[in-house]
C-alpha cells in the first residue's frame, strides 16, 4: 500500500518500505504471522513467531500444537525442539513474545498448550 500510495486497511503490521529501501538498518527483533492451516476448520488457528535464529509455531488445537525450530542448525525444520531440555529457555522466550504480542494487539488467540495447563 505504501509503494502504491493508497490508504492501508486497519492491520497490525507496518510498511516494509523502510526495510526495503534501507536494508542496513536494524529490523524488528521478531515478527508474528497468523496461520489458518485448515480451510475446513476455521476455528483452528495458529501463530508463528520468527526471531533471527528460531521459529516458534503455536496452534489452537490439533497434534503438535507447539513447534520450535533452530533455523541455524536445522534449516529444513526437521527437529521439533519442544520438550528438549536444552531448548526450554528459548521456548519460554518465544511463548512470552507471543503472549505479549497478543496482549499488545488485542489478538484473542489462545494456544492449545495454555488451555491444557
Amino acid at each position: 500500500c505504501d509503494y502504491a500510495s493508497v490508504s492501508c486497511p486497519d492491520v497490525t503490521g507496518i510498511s516494509l518500505r523502510p526495510f526495503v529501501e534501507h536494508p542496513e538498518e536494524p529490523g524488528r527483533p521478531f515478527l508474528v504471522s497468523e496461520l489458518h492451516p485448515d480451510p475446513a476448520n476455521l476455528e483452528m488457528q495458529g501463530r508463528l513467531v520468527r526471531t533471527e535464529r528460531h521459529k516458534y509455531i503455536a496452534f489452537s488445537e490439533g497434534n503438535d500444537s507447539e513447534q520450535l525450530f533452530d533455523l541455524k542448525n536445522d534449516p529444513g525444520e526437521t527437529k521439533n525442539l519442544v520438550g528438549a531440555s536444552d531448548a526450554e529457555s528459548v521456548l519460554f522466550e518465544h511463548q512470552t513474545l507471543l503472549a505479549q504480542w497478543c496482549r499488545d494487539t488485542s489478538d484473542d488467540f489462545h494456544p492449545r498448550q495454555q488451555l491444557e495447563n
